[in-house]
């Protein structure tokens, strides 16, 4: 009842007004009871955190790739050529490096790591092919080249079948011709000299049979060569370079069977010399063989890969 007396009617009491203090008690739901929405573009908080996309669904760039990328091919193009190959090599190693970590770049695009990858393999690859050519281009047009292959080719040719000369200072015009015959099949006596075009000689010595194999020789394994020879061989290195006597090799037969080179330590029987001759220079060094025959000897000189052989042999010829 008001001061007047009067019974407060609907129209001064509406049934849908709230009461002081009643706002927000209904927090949550709607006055018809449903459950409260939030206004139209309000945020929303809590939904899930996905991959981070770009417009269109394609991941982020990826920069480590990018880098590798860009290494790569710079590198590629430098190993190309061979004033920059070293720098080239450097920049493709590189690429290659951060090629492999920009594919562990989580959340991000892979393809220009794996191109990075792939291209500094083939850049490598492309470089070093470049190099052997430009490498090959070069010696094969290089004059001082040319001219080694030129005089190596005159001295094979220069070393042709020796010629003999008597041991002897005087010997007379039948001596003389039969030499010459028998340098021109690479035959001499033992006892004489052989010369070649380019001044190297060679003389073997008569066999001596005064030789006995110590107790530790080696090398004769046929106990059908019973007797024992040894040879005086001399070099001389008359030509304008050194020669190597470590080069030197002998091999022979006697009464048809193979002649077995004796190694004697004791008697220092066995290795050739082992010092290079200058030109003028000359060296004498023995030689043991077991043989079947003192008189049925022929051994085959070779001083070297670039020299014909020489035959001395006690046959008459």
């Amino acid at each position: 009842m008001t001061e007047n007396g009067n019974t407060p009617t609907p129209e001064n009491n509406p049934p849908n007004a709230q009461s002081y203090g009643s706002y927000g008690s209904q927090s949550g739901t709607s006055q018809n009871g449903g459950a409260y929405q939030q206004p139209y573009g309000a945020p929303t908080y809590g939904t899930s955190a996905g991959d981070p996309q770009q417009p269109g669904g394609k991941k982020p760039k990826n920069i480590v790739g990018i880098v590798a990328l860009a290494l790569s091919a710079l590198g590629f193009v430098l190993g190309l050529f061979p004033v920059t190959a070293l720098f080239g090599w450097l920049l493709l190693f590189a690429g290659f490096v951060t090629g492999i970590v920009g594919l562990f770049q989580k959340l991000k695009e892979k393809i220009t790591s794996i191109i990075a990858i792939a291209l500094s393999v083939v850049g490598t690859i492309a470089s070093i092919i470049a190099i052997l050519v430009f490498a090959a281009n070069t010696i094969a047009n290089d004059p001082e080249f040319e001219q080694m292959i030129q005089d190596a080719q005159t001295s094979v040719s220069a070393a042709t079948t020796p010629s003999a000369s008597a041991a002897a200072e005087e010997t007379s015009a039948a001596d003389s011709n039969e030499q010459s015959a028998a340098s021109l099949d690479g035959v001499l006596k033992f006892g004489e000299t052989a010369e070649y075009n380019d001044g190297v000689k060679v003389t073997v010595s008569e066999p001596r049979t005064d030789y006995t194999p110590g107790d530790t020789a080696a090398g004769n394994d046929n106990d059908a060569l019973k007797n024992y020879v040894v040879f005086a061989v001399t070099i001389e290195n008359g030509s304008q370079e050194t020669y190597d006597p470590v080069m030197f090799l002998a091999s022979g037969n006697s009464a048809g069977l193979e002649a077995n080179q004796i190694f004697d330590s004791a008697q220092n029987l066995g290795s050739t010399p082992s010092t290079k001759l200058l030109p003028g220079d000359k060296v004498t060094f023995d030689m043991a063989f077991a043989v079947a025959d003192v008189n049925d000897i022929t051994l085959e000189i070779s001083t070297d890969f670039e020299r014909d052989e020489i035959l001395f042999t006690t046959k008459d010829i």
